[in-house]
């Protein structure tokens, strides 16, 4: 299952986790040039994002660094909270921009786009209101993950 998955950002294990107001490392920078770099031969082709509010730039950026015709699934106990931000239109405030550059993109849209017209012509879009824990092992255990050798218990020990 190593293989399967692409990145896992931050441990407390390890100590390399990012809190607010900390700088994102030149690692996080040189991971989404390779996973979501215009020139990529493998493109992304699945982004899920679990149990964040999306609301703290640039992160809340990276589900929209996604390729065209990506699936993107997004699971939180409240999905509500991430369908707007400080950035989006309903809810930005004056001189808050909503672009950030992240790697070599140098216009990544800060907004939440999970909703709305634009999101669904870019992308297919799964949004799951529950416990990340109960996704991941639904997820896990459907024939689709089982016939690629995908198990909750494999994805344990990497995370």
């Amino acid at each position: 299952l190593r293989d399967k998955i692409v990145e896992c950002h931050g441990s407390l294990e390890r100590g390399d986790l990012v809190l607010y107001g900390d700088s994102l490392p030149q690692s996080f920078e040189d991971a989404c040039d390779q996973d979501f770099g215009t020139g990529t031969d493998d493109p992304v082709d699945l982004v899920m994002v679990f149990g964040t509010s999306l609301q703290v730039a640039p992160f809340c950026a990276v589900p929209n660094l996604a390729p065209k015709g990506c699936v993107r699934v997004l699971v939180n106990r409240n999905i509500g909270v991430c369908l707007t931000n400080a950035f989006s239109r309903e809810g930005s405030s004056e001189g808050v921009k909503s672009w950030t550059q992240i790697g070599s993109r140098k216009a990544v849209s800060l907004r939440s786009m999970w909703t709305g017209r634009e999101g669904r012509k870019r992308w297919r879009q799964h949004l799951n209101e529950g416990d990340c824990d109960a996704f991941c092992e639904r997820f896990l255990a459907s024939p689709a993950s089982r016939e690629r050798g995908c198990s909750f218990e494999q994805f344990c020990d990497i995370v």
